[in-house]
């Protein structure tokens, strides 16, 4: 049985610690210049100070909260609630009327029995005839590609259409758009697939 521990974004399977798609990839690590910590991201290159980093990483957990709440059928209160997020609100119901898409899932967890990792993709959807992965994005989308790749391993076994929606900053007008992405699936696989044999060798015993 699967479980996560959103505090510590820790899965396991059947009680036995799994790594998630997010910690295969390793978007941002953590590095020490004099005696200062940064986040250093091994794709572009980038050196974030931690203030922005928290900043970011609010901003992102907002948006997906309030993309959850729409794909749910329920609302934010407009008389709480910062004005941007009411914009995204207003955004996501857009995305919602153009491409009428049916949920399947929102922010499920899921696990991948034959590869042995798990994650939890943001939308699981049918747009049209077509089965697919949504992943929101409010930052850099570098890695996107290898991430829906996983993401649909974990839970289809196979390609489906990818599609990313990214939504902007709260410093620029909100914005949100939607495309596909038209990365090679099976090289992103091939790289995650490189990436979670890699993860699984630096974690296993020493001969």
């Amino acid at each position: 049985m699967l479980n996560f521990n959103s505090e510590n974004h820790l899965y396991t399977w059947n009680g036995s610690p799994v790594p998630s798609v997010t910690q295969v990839i390793g978007t941002w690590t953590k590095i020490t210049i004099g005696r200062r910590e940064y986040y250093y991201s091994p794709y572009t290159g980038d050196i974030v100070e931690p203030e922005i980093m928290e900043k970011a990483s609010d901003w992102g957990i907002a948006v997906h909260q309030v993309v959850a709440i729409v794909l749910s059928g329920d609302d934010i209160d407009e008389t709480e609630a910062p004005p941007e997020l009411v914009e995204v609100r207003n955004e996501v119901r857009k995305w919602q009327d153009i491409y009428k898409p049916e949920i399947v899932s929102v922010e499920q967890p899921c696990y991948s029995a034959r590869y042995r990792y798990a994650g939890t993709p943001d939308i699981v959807c049918r747009i049209g005839v077509s089965e697919g992965i949504v992943d929101i994005k409010t930052g850099g989308s570098e890695t996107v590609g290898i991430q829906t790749a996983a993401y649909c391993q974990m839970v289809y076994g196979r390609y489906v259409r990818r599609w990313l929606m990214k939504i902007s900053k709260p410093r620029d007008p909100i914005k949100l758009e939607f495309t596909e992405i038209k990365s090679h699936f099976v090289s992103d696989w091939s790289v995650f697939l490189s990436l979670l044999n890699v993860y699984n060798y630096r974690l296993a015993p020493a001969a």
